[in-house]
């Protein structure tokens, strides 16, 4: 079966690290933060877009805790919960060596499947599965997209240095953060290349998919996107990757009128062509099921804490002591910020308030799973030195 990879392999070995960065340094070699706490599953390739159904004959049998896991931590991480892409350029690395291209893990087609039986119970299983698939393949086919143009953009430059390897290092402290565009960017054309398929009930896909995207943190619920926020965001895009840059650092170059004197390459839109970037097509990116049968231990660390670790994060963690009360307990944090203590029913601090918490301290979510770690779970070296200002 021919793919990407046998077209790129010469030109590959054609990039050279740029002599000025060295090496680019990763972390992990696919765009899921689930690589911090290793991945290990069964492989089975599919074809997607077989006409008998994209997992005719490739049963999914999760567990209940998978399933509610996969659920509950799309809200805290986002679609890469549930798939991923890793980069034809890292097949020999792990996780799965020997293999690149998009995984779709089953315990997060079941979530997906789950959100739409929720709104359409009279559905099929089958049908709505089916949607689930298409709906996190169409997001992880945006992430082969990029590469595949970055790589087209890095051969036709004269130094033939690696730019995408160092966007990726760049770009990943940025995660699950509105500067983090390239995750927009999916959801929009994912959302677009979807919304119009009809259910066997005569509707249509949009409002399911909208409301699944919604029910996602910033940046993936950021897709609903007027035609000036696209064109914008993928030439900030463009020239992030083109420079390897972050996408934030590519915004301030490119209003820059003299960025080309200094070597900063101010580069062509980055939006899918495929009339004009044939190699881009679908089916020369393989498509893999992941069987993880311990998916719910796996991504535990990335769930919102617990209100009593919240607050021995709260109190010895970040020195936090009491301020005032209004119909809810404020605490006064070590950089001077006030933060709102949730409502005591609450057991888990989850989504957009545990988001705008780790701001309000500094954070983001890989740096107090770091912490989290470090400190034994907040019962040594507390409070926190140096204190750390609150993010923008």
């Amino acid at each position: 079966m021919a793919e990407f990879l046998d077209v790129a392999r010469n030109h590959l070995a054609s990039l050279q690290d740029d002599p000025d960065r060295g090496p680019a340094k990763h972390e992990s070699y696919i765009n899921s933060p689930l690589a911090e706490e290793g991945i290990q599953g069964e492989l089975t390739r599919i074809d997607p877009d077989a006409s008998n159904g994209a997992i005719a004959g490739t049963p999914i049998d999760v567990s209940e805790d998978n399933a509610a896991a996969a659920q509950e931590t799309l809200g805290e991480i986002g679609v890469e919960a549930l798939a991923f892409y890793k980069s034809f350029r890292f097949v020999d690395q792990e996780p799965f060596r020997g293999a690149w291209g998009i995984f779709l893990i089953d315990a997060g087609i079941e979530a997906v499947t789950r959100a739409y039986t929720q709104d359409k119970p009279h559905v099929s299983i089958a049908e709505l599965r089916n949607l689930a698939l298409k709906t996190l393949l169409q997001h992880e086919r945006y992430h082969f997209w990029i590469d595949v143009w970055a790589l087209a953009d890095e051969v036709s430059q004269l130094s033939r240095f690696k730019r995408y390897e160092y966007y990726l290092e760049q770009q990943r402290p940025l995660q699950l953060t509105e500067s983090d565009y390239e995750e927009s960017l999916a959801n929009f054309y994912a959302f677009n290349a979807l919304r119009r398929e009809r259910l066997s009930d005569g509707t249509t896909a949009s409002p399911l998919i909208r409301r699944f995207f919604n029910s996602c943190p910033i940046p993936y619920s950021q897709f609903d996107l007027s035609e000036r926020e696209r064109v914008l965001k993928e030439r900030t895009l463009a020239g992030a990757v083109s420079n390897g840059l972050t996408t934030a650092g590519a915004f301030l170059v490119s209003a820059d009128e003299y960025a080309s004197n200094v070597g900063v390459i101010i580069s062509r839109n980055i939006r899918p062509v495929p009339k004009v970037y044939p190699l881009t097509d679908e089916s020369l990116c393989p498509v893999y099921l992941v069987r993880m049968p311990g998916y719910a231990v796996r991504v535990k660390p990335f769930e919102g804490p617990s209100r009593g670790e919240f607050l021995r994060f709260l109190k010895d963690y970040l020195n936090g002591s009491f301020s005032r009360r209004t119909d809810h307990e404020f605490f006064r944090i070590d950089n001077g910020e006030e933060i709102k203590i949730p409502n005591p029913h609450q057991n888990t601090i989850r989504g957009d308030e545990w988001t705008n918490i780790l701001r309000k301290a500094g954070l983001r979510k890989v740096e107090f799973r770091k912490a989290r770690k470090a400190t034994h779970n907040w019962s040594k070296n507390c409070p926190r030195d140096p204190v750390v200002k609150a993010l923008g």
